[in-house]
């Protein structure tokens, strides 16, 4: 089920790395409907790896959804329409 993004109560700040840039957000556990954002909003779905950490940010995830990023600035999730996230890859995130 998707939440009203004006109704999340558990948001908390979060950033996405990609390469050198710092790109800073809200993060919820929750599935976020797009049409609630807003202009200049935009959501992107952090999907969970096999260990529970998150790897990857996409458009849309179905299997293994571990949250959504919502942020000003919309990112480029390249031709494949993902950014594989980690220690050991060029992206990565924090809280």
């Amino acid at each position: 089920m998707l939440q009203n993004y004006r109704e999340l109560s558990d948001l908390q700040p979060m950033t996405i790395f990609v390469g050198e840039k710092e790109i800073e957000g809200e993060f919820t556990n929750l599935r976020v409907d797009r049409d609630s954002l807003g202009e200049g909003r935009y959501a992107y779905d952090l999907q969970e790896g096999e260990d529970g950490e998150f790897c990857a940010l996409k458009e849309s995830v179905i299997v293994n959804h571990g949250g959504t990023f919502i942020t000003n600035e919309e990112i480029d999730l390249g031709p494949e329409g993902c950014l594989e996230l980690g220690e050991d890859k060029d992206n990565d995130y924090s809280f």
